[in-house]
């Protein structure tokens, strides 16, 4: 019962993710991952929101309670992680980099990126590019 339950959710994810037709596995492949770096963006984006909600806790106690590490870790590697799964999600979807990051103060991590849509992307229709790298460095230089 529970199977047969839980068989009838897919089926009916297939059709709402790939519409009445037919999904092939490279569709099902795009929109999965995608849709996984979608929720890892917003996990970056409550873990940010959590951290500072604890940082106002912390307020008026001195700086040496921990209170400067979570800050550091919050601006820091969080919010470097997040722009570039935001930018990389923006790759997979084919926005144009310019449209993602309009008033960009410093370049992003673009080994960053890469390894992110290598993880979660395909780059087979992505012509004239053979790498990953290349289609990366291709789409933030337009």
């Amino acid at each position: 019962m529970l199977v047969e339950h839980i068989m009838t959710i897919v089926d009916t994810i297939k059709e709402s993710l790939c519409g009445l037709r037919e999904c092939k596995k490279e569709d099902q492949f795009a929109t999965f991952g995608r849709q996984k770096m979608r929720i890892k963006a917003k996990h970056l984006a409550a873990e940010a929101r959590i951290i500072r909600r604890e940082e106002g806790k912390l307020k008026g106690q001195s700086w040496d309670c921990g209170r400067t590490q979570l800050q550091q870790h919050r601006i820091g590697p969080l919010r470097s992680e997040a722009r570039s799964t935001l930018l990389a999600y923006a790759f997979l979807k084919g926005t144009p980099y310019r449209v993602a990051e309009r008033d960009a103060k410093s370049y992003p991590d673009v080994n960053r990126i890469i390894s992110l849509a290598s993880k979660y992307g395909q780059f087979k229709g992505m012509m004239p590019y053979k790498t990953a790298e290349q289609a990366v460095i291709g789409w933030l230089e337009k």
